[in-house]
């Protein structure tokens, strides 16, 4: 469902084979293409996928904690694979919600005003939600689906986990 933005199938052997490839048919729950306004226009999700070996949360829970106004209020999505070490789980604030393993985050994406996400398939729920989308690559393999949706300006490229662009997070959120 993502290799589109990594390479185009050709089919050249096969003129009875029909591909069909890209961002229309990108298997997401049909909930996530009804695009509802925010409930809220100070709540920022911020989310790793399923694991976060790499201490994505907390850096970027921590960074917008302390950078953005007192107004704005944090959900976190904590994945299956988060271990119980990790050191967002110590974060504790009335500005911050933790959300253990959901088995949907559409009604927390219809809370937030923006995501700040890895380049994975949350990244395409939160582009699909119609939210401000601040992607940062954890893994190489999706440097070519941030590149192909900054193209099309759906999302904000951040960088890599090892140099994030901070400040233009925090300044485009405010």
């Amino acid at each position: 469902g993502i290799y589109f933005t990594k390479k185009k199938i050709i089919n050249k052997n096969n003129k009875n084979l029909r591909i069909y490839q890209g961002a229309n048919y990108l298997l997401l729950d049909k909930v996530f293409k009804l695009k509802k306004l925010p409930k809220s226009y100070n709540n920022i999700l911020i989310t790793s996928g399923g694991t976060d070996s790499k201490n994505f949360l907390y850096n970027l829970t921590n960074l917008c904690f302390k950078k953005l106004p007192k107004n704005f209020r944090f959900i976190i999505i904590i994945g299956k694979g988060v271990t119980k070490n990790n050191n967002i789980f110590k974060m504790q604030s009335s500005r911050i919600s933790l959300i253990i393993s959901p088995n949907n985050i559409k009604k927390y994406l219809d809370n937030s005003i923006a995501t700040i996400c890895s380049g994975g398939i949350v990244m395409h729920e939160s582009i699909s939600s119609g939210r401000t989308t601040f992607a940062i690559k954890t893994y190489d393999n999706q440097k070519y689906a941030i590149k192909y949706f900054e193209k099309k300006k759906l999302i904000f490229n951040c960088g890599n986990i090892y140099k994030i662009k901070k400040d233009m997070i925090c300044n485009k959120i405010i």
